[in-house]
């Protein structure tokens, strides 16, 4: 069960992060004028599972990603399992060849329960395979989230769009 005093760190951690994603997206968004512009944001939506410990539960979730540089990318992502749990976590993203993508995302999963609600700190590690199809990306994904000593899987598939 998390304190108040052990879940601060991780709120603190999480909005420097989410600072700098910010920061630097707005820093990165004046580009020269007559260069020829590529697409360097991207927004998904993701549809999946989530397993753990023998129980399976539906998963959906939002993401955007700014490409700072040319193979790396930073992020917000938010998402949500049977409405029991909420993710919200920062992706540090490398795109290490097409189609690969690979990420490292710390955050916090917020549980509800009946008698109280906890904050946890969550680190996301994922993969996945992106394909393009009439200006869509569609890419299967696998995460491991590390939360409270536990390890749950979560698969599924993103439908994004570039711009």
């Amino acid at each position: 069960m998390a304190t108040k005093s052990s879940r601060f760190p991780c709120l603190t951690v999480l909005s420097l992060v989410l600072s700098c994603v910010f920061a630097s997206t707005s820093v990165l968004a004046q580009e020269s004028e007559g260069a020829e512009e590529e697409a360097r944001n991207s927004v998904e939506v993701f549809v999946g599972g989530t397993f753990n410990e023998g129980i399976s539960q539906p998963s959906m979730g939002l993401n955007y990603e700014r490409r700072v540089w040319e193979h790396t990318g930073l992020g917000i992502l938010v998402e949500n399992t049977a409405a029991e749990e909420w993710v919200f976590v920062a992706p540090i993203t490398w795109h290490v060849g097409e189609p690969w993508k690979i990420w490292l995302a710390p955050g916090i999963e917020r549980s509800y329960d009946e008698e109280e609600n906890e904050n946890e700190f969550l680190v996301r590690i994922g993969a996945a395979v992106e394909m393009e199809l009439l200006g869509w990306a569609f890419a299967p994904e696998f995460n491991l989230d590390f939360v409270n000593d536990e390890v749950k899987t979560v698969v599924g598939v993103t439908v994004g769009w570039e711009f």
